[in-house]
């Protein structure tokens, strides 16, 4: 079994990706209502959903 060198680090960037999702909003973005919105939650998603796979792929966590 390989060993699993990212997975701290990956869990301690997971938890500053998560407080950035709900830290971003309401913060820089507290005017925006519409289609900035929810450009911003989708690009988010897709860029950690994108990290997570190309992680778990080449076994690193």
């Amino acid at each position: 079994m390989r060993p699993r060198r990212l997975r701290t680090p990956y869990t301690i960037l997971s938890i500053v990706v998560i407080a950035l999702f709900y830290a971003v909003p309401y913060v820089m973005l507290n005017e925006s209502r519409g289609l900035e919105l929810a450009l911003f939650w989708s690009l988010t998603t897709l860029a950690w959903l994108t990290i997570t796979n190309l992680l778990l792929v080449r076994g690193l966590i």
